[in-house]
C-alpha cells in the first residue's frame, strides 16, 4: 500500500494554498516560482470535487514502476471508493500498475484497520509500505514504515509537527531539506527482500535489474536520470533484460526452494540465511528514528541493515566478544548517523568505530557489497578529536541520540 502523497483540504482563507488553484487555471498567467521548486509545485494536484489538494512525494512514479517489476501492487486506503479511485488515477494514469487492485474502506473487512486477509497472497510473501503502523495491528511484521510526508503547512499542523512541512522548509522538498527520500529507501528494502526470497531461482537477478531501472529513473513515460546515486550505476544489468520475467512461472525446483521462505524473517535476518554483505557488522543508529519510537525495527534503514546481515541496535554496544544468535559480534562497529556531532559519533571516535552517513548503508545494500566507509565518514579526516569536544546533545524527543 504505497503511501506516496500528502493531502490537504481546500481552505479559501489560507493564502499559501489557494493561489495554486488560481495560477494553475489561468491560461494567460505563468505559474509562480518559489525558492527550491523546479518546476514550481511539481506533481501538485487540485481535486475540486473532493475539495482538497494533493502532492505526490518525490519518486512516486519511479517507485511504483520499479516495484511493479518485482511485485503485484495493491492500493489499500482508509478512504472511500471515490478517494481511492482518484489517488489511483494520479499514481497510475494508465491503469497498468494496479490493474484494478484497489481496496478502500468499503471493500476492507474492517473499516477501522487494514488487514492482509483481503489481499490475494500469503502473508509470508507480502510487504506493506505505509506511514502508519497502528492501522496494521495483525500484520506489523510485514510493514516497512516510512515517515509521513508533509508538503502543506496544514498537514504538519494537523499531525502536531509544526515546521515539518515542505512549505515551511523554504519549499525545498524531501531529500534536499535534511530528510531522506523515503520511497527510495523503501524500494531498496523491497529489492533486498526479493533478492533474499528468490535466491537460487530463475528470478534471482530481477532485484538488481529493478534497482538499475530505478537508478535510471525509468517510468512508463520515460527516464528522468540518476535517482539512486553514483553507487547504483555500477549494478551490472542490461537495460531491458528479463523485463517480462515477473509474469513467467517458476520451475518446480524453484518452487520447492521458496516454499518455506518467509519475507518477514528474511528482512530481520535468520541464522539460516547465507552471509550478507554486512555480516559481521554491528550498527547503532543516531538521529535516524524518533526518540521513543515503539517499532524502530520497521524503519527502512533498519530493515536494509538487518536484511544485509548486520546486527542492528538503537544504542551503541560496548560488549566485547559477545555474539548474537546469528553469530555476529555485538560490539558496535558502525554508527549510522543523521548529522555529524552526536553522542554516538563521539563514542565512535573514542572507540575506533566508523561513523558514517546513512547513504553508506543504502549503497552497500543496493550494490550488495560492503563498500569503503571513507567517502561517507563524518569523523575528522586528520585524526583530530578536538572538533568533537563539544558534540551535540540530543535532548529533543524528536530524534534518537
Amino acid at each position: 500500500t504505497p503511501e506516496t502523497h500528502g493531502d490537504v483540504e481546500m481552505n479559501t482563507d489560507t493564502p499559501d494554498v489557494t493561489p495554486v488553484e488560481t495560477d494553475y487555471n489561468t491560461a494567460d498567467t505563468e505559474p509562480p516560482t518559489y525558492p527550491g521548486c523546479s518546476p514550481p509545485l511539481d506533481n501538485t494536484h487540485c481535486l475540486r470535487h473532493l475539495a482538497l489538494f494533493t502532492k505526490l512525494r518525490p519518486f512516486a512514479h519511479e517507485f511504483l514502476h520499479a516495484a511493479a517489476k518485482l511485485c503485484q501492487l495493491y492500493i489499500y486506503t482508509m478512504g472511500d471508493n471515490l478517494y481511492a479511485a482518484e489517488m489511483a488515477s494520479l499514481l497510475d494514469p494508465t491503469g497498468v500498475l494496479f490493474a484494478g487492485r484497489i481496496i478502500s474502506n468499503q471493500e476492507s473487512t474492517n473499516s477501522r484497520v487494514k488487514d492482509l486477509d483481503i489481499v490475494l497472497g500469503g502473508s509470508e510473501s507480502v510487504l506493506i509500505v505505509d506511514d502508519t503502523d497502528r492501522v496494521w495491528p495483525h500484520n506489523l511484521q510485514n510493514l516497512v514504515r516510512i515517515d509521513r510526508y508533509h508538503f502543506f503547512t496544514q498537514s504538519a499542523a494537523g499531525f502536531r509537527v509544526p515546521g515539518a512541512s515542505v512549505m515551511e522548509k523554504g519549499w525545498v522538498d524531501e531529500g534536499g531539506n535534511g530528510d531522506r527520500f523515503q520511497l527510495r529507501d523503501a524500494f531498496a528494502v523491497i529489492a533486498s527482500a526479493h533478492r533474499q526470497f528468490f535466491r537460487g531461482t530463475e528470478a534471482r537477478g530481477l532485484a538488481a535489474e529493478a534497482l538499475a531501472g530505478f537508478a535510471r529513473g525509468d517510468t512508463l513515460t520515460g527516464k528522468k536520470g540518476d535517482t539512486l546515486g553514483s553507487g547504483a550505476a555500477d549494478v551490472d544489468t542490461e537495460k531491458d533484460k528479463g523485463k517480462d520475467k515477473l509474469s513467467q512461472p517458476l520451475g518446480d525446483e524453484s518452487l520447492a526452494l521458496i516454499r518455506n521462505r518467509d519475507v518477514r524473517e528474511l528482512l530481520l535476518g535468520t541464522p539460516e540465511q547465507p552471509p550478507g554483505p554486512l555480516s559481521g557488522v554491528s550498527i547503532a543508529f543516531s538521529r535516524i528514528t524518533t526518540m521513543g519510537e515503539p517499532r524502530p525495527e520497521r524503519h527502512p534503514l533498519w530493515l536494509l541493515a538487518s536484511s544485509a546481515g548486520a546486527c542492528v541496535s538503537g544504542e551503541v554496544q560496548n560488549t566485547e566478544n559477545t555474539e548474537s544468535e546469528r553469530g555476529d559480534t555485538k560490539k558496535t562497529t558502525h554508527v549510522v548517523v543523521r548529522g555529524e556531532k552526536t553522542e554516538k559519533t563521539k563514542w565512535a571516535l573514542a572507540n575506533d568505530a566508523h561513523a558514517v552517513t546513512s547513504e553508506w548503508l543504502f549503497q552497500c545494500v543496493v550494490g550488495w557489497e560492503k563498500i569503503d566507509e571513507r567517502s561517507f565518514s563524518v569523523l575528522p579526516k586528520d585524526d583530530s578529536k578536538s572538533e568533537f569536544a563539544d558534540f551535540e546533545k540530543d535532548d529533543s524527543p524528536e530524534v534518537s541520540a
